[in-house]
């Protein structure tokens, strides 16, 4: 499975996700924080699909040092491998990337 979910504007953020490996369900919230239970309590469906590698693409405006600069960025998040994140900022001027 290959689909791409749209979130905001078609072009702000793009969402791929790979197959499928199991389903959400709501004890798998135990644990967290209450302001994270909560939010995915009411973001992610009971039963829905939870993919192995979620894969985002971005772009928009960025503050940097008083200015707005425009960005691009992926991140990539494994359930497995933890996620990684570039940036690329002002058509190159800057780059920076985080990764766990």
């Amino acid at each position: 499975m290959n689909d791409i979910v749209t979130y905001g504007r078609s072009d702000d953020i793009r969402l791929h996700n790979s197959e499928p490996r199991g389903t959400f369900q709501p004890g798998q919230l135990d644990g967290l924080p209450s302001p994270a239970a909560t939010f995915l309590q009411h973001a992610i469906a009971p039963g829905a699909p939870l993919p192995q590698r979620l894969s985002l693409t971005m772009h928009g405006q960025i503050k940097v040092m008083g200015g707005w600069l425009p960005f691009r960025a992926e991140q990539v998040i494994d359930r497995d491998r933890g996620f990684w994140w570039t940036a690329n900022v002002a058509h190159g001027l800057l780059r920076g990337s985080d990764s766990f």
